[in-house]
């Protein structure tokens, strides 16, 4: 289905957002400028910059997370910066599935408990072992399942992170950096069960600083000024 025929599951519209700069009040450095995206079902997005341009800031804006300062974000039919912050989190555990640069685990939990996590909070019991079984085997982490975030290594936390944010089938996923702590075979695993994830009727976010990893999206932004610049 054509990109402009396929339902669209998110649309930003002028978004804005400023921080302030040291203890000075009146020196505010701009973040978002003026930015608008919108997310089609079935497309997978990578956003390149450098450090310190806002991607991680767009990505929680996106997520509800952070507030904007001006601006709409629309998912599903709902204008989030509208909503409460427990229905943020609702859209959150129902719906998104993120991928947290620093993986953001539950310490008390083990592997398989962390991944397993939304469908419990969700309370979708009806989940696919044989399916996580093969992604664990997949990822090299299935012998990791009963031991605890801190009995692993940054690369296997992030593994785990990302099999969690997948479980649920999320409409959008989110992605900072799912890459970065990883060794290139591992990377290249993780980015194809990312892309293969996206389905007709949800898609996936990227934000990262490979150049490689952006290749595989069907849309590519580079976020400059504030502003998303259209390269794919």
């Amino acid at each position: 289905m054509p990109k402009d025929e396929a339902q669209v599951v998110l649309t930003a519209d002028n978004l804005n957002k400023s921080i302030q700069q040291g203890d000075d009040s009146h020196q505010q450095q701009t973040i978002l400028n003026n930015l608008s995206l919108t997310v089609h079902a079935g497309e997978s997005i990578a956003i390149l910059g450098r450090s310190g341009t806002g991607k991680s800031t767009l990505l929680n804006a996106l997520a509800g997370i952070t507030p904007v300062d001006k601006g709409n974000i629309t998912f599903c039919g709902k204008t989030v910066n509208q909503l409460t912050e427990r229905e943020k989190t609702l859209m959150r555990r129902e719906n998104i599935g993120y991928i947290f640069q620093f993986f953001n685990l539950v310490p008390t939990l083990t592997v398989k408990e962390n991944i397993l996590l939304p469908l419990q909070l969700n309370k979708q019991y009806n989940t696919a072992d044989q399916q996580l079984n093969q992604q664990l085997s997949q990822l090299g982490i299935k012998r990791l399942e009963d031991r605890y975030p801190q009995q692993l290594s940054g690369g296997e936390q992030q593994r785990v992170a990302i099999l969690r944010a997948l479980i649920h089938r999320p409409k959008l996923i989110l992605a900072d950096e799912p890459t970065g702590s990883l060794d290139l075979e591992t990377g290249n695993q993780v980015a194809e069960i990312l892309f293969n994830s996206v389905t007709e009727d949800s898609a996936l976010i990227v934000v990262t600083h490979s150049e490689e990893i952006a290749a595989r999206a069907q849309t590519v932004y580079r976020l400059v000024n504030g502003k998303l610049v259209q390269e794919k």
